[in-house]
């Protein structure tokens, strides 16, 4: 991964946030394997509009659950987030599943 990449998985925190006992002001995420779906679920699911389309539903349950794994933060540290921060890590997780959808 250059490093572009990892400026681009970066979440910055308005306030300081405690995990693992110290304190952060950013929570990096990292690209996730086979094991993390497994775990976490897949965060997006394709269901039909019924006018023959397809909507994407997200489940923000997931989001913050792949946020705490792949950040290596505890689910409360996420649970405290500001929701604009929540939301940047949902735009970051879903960049990782991008292309799963295509066939």
């Amino acid at each position: 991964m250059d490093d572009k990449n990892k400026t681009d998985n970066v979440i910055e925190l308005t306030e300081p946030a405690t995990a693992h006992g110290k304190e952060i002001t950013s929570i990096t995420l990292r690209k996730p394997i086979g094991g993390d779906v497994i775990e976490c679920g897949h965060p997006m699911t394709m269901i039909s509009d019924g006018d023959g389309g397809l909507e994407m539903k997200i489940n923000p349950r997931i989001i913050g659950k792949l946020i705490s794994r792949l950040g290596d933060v505890p689910l409360s540290t996420v649970k405290g987030l500001e929701v604009d921060e929540l939301m940047e890590g949902q735009k970051i997780i879903m960049s990782f599943f991008g292309n799963a959808q295509k066939t």
